[in-house]
Order: structure tokens, then C-alpha cells, then sequence
């Protein structure tokens, strides 16, 4: 298993990130996202626990369901299926702290390309690949939500 772990400063209201975040079909705005779709709402909230997603990002499609949900300070995501590679998820977490002037976001996942033989390489090779989408991500959020 590889983690990547992120973090960035927004100087935003925390509700204005938290909004962008949980737009999960505006993902397809986002760089190296192709397509973008809610699967399943949420139970207590369109985007919130149960809620499925599904992305596609490189040629690679993940569906993600949402475990927890704490508006507007946390939420985490399970890849409940991924192809054309698969891949074995622990979890996905974005967590944002206001710091009343700036909020600061920390987004994780621990992941691994599910693949005899080779799934090491793979995943030691997709973890560079994931990092750099998820930076570029965080950086389009970072200039939409600072305007």
C-alpha cells in the first residue's frame, strides 16, 4: 500500500472550499478529470454518507462512496471499484481546519494497484501519477475559491 498525503492553505471562507468539495459533479471541471457523475445521494445529505461518485481521471474510472461526512471539516471516500486496473483502498480523506483568515486541507488516501506480481511496481508508479493529479487539483480549487 502507497499513502499520499497533501496539504494546502486556502485564504477562503471554509464554506466556500467546503461547497467546491462536496460538488462532486463539478469535479469535471477540475484538471485531469475527464467526467464526472453522482451514482447514489447520500442518506442525511445529497453528498454526504452512502453518496457514490464516479470519476474518471486518466483514462482510469474510480466509483467512490462517501463513509463520513462532517460538514464542513471532513470528508472521506472508499474506491468501491476502479478499471481498468484494480485497485485495494484503505481510504481517502479531505480535511479542512479554519484557521479564522485561512483554512488549511489535508487530502490522503492509502491505495494499491490489486495485480499479481507487478501490483508493487504498479502502485510504487501510480502514486507519483496520483500525486500530481491531486496537486493540480488542489491548485485549480485553490485559484477558483481565492477569487
Amino acid at each position: 500500500m502507497q499513502t499520499i498525503s497533501l496539504q494546502m492553505s486556502f485564504t477562503a471562507p471554509i464554506d466556500r472550499l467546503w461547497a467546491m468539495l462536496i460538488d462532486y459533479e463539478g469535479y469535471a471541471s477540475f484538471p485531469k478529470i475527464e467526467a464526472a457523475r453522482v451514482v447514489t445521494r447520500g442518506t442525511d445529505h445529497p453528498a454526504g454518507i452512502g453518496a457514490v461518485r464516479e470519476l474518471r481521471v486518466d483514462g482510469m474510472t474510480f466509483s467512490e462512496r462517501i463513509v463520513e461526512f462532517e460538514p464542513p471539516c471532513m470528508l472521506a471516500y472508499k474506491i468501491i471499484e476502479s478499471r481498468p486496473l484494480k485497485l485495494r483502498h484503505d481510504i481517502g480523506r479531505m480535511e479542512l481546519i479554519d484557521r479564522g483568515g485561512h483554512v488549511d486541507l489535508t487530502w490522503s488516501t492509502t491505495f494499491a494497484v490489486d495485480m499479481p506480481l507487478i501490483g508493487g511496481l504498479l502502485t510504487y508508479v501510480a502514486r507519483f501519477g496520483m500525486e500530481r493529479t491531486f496537486r493540480a487539483i488542489l491548485l485549480h480549487v485553490k485559484s477558483t475559491v481565492e477569487r
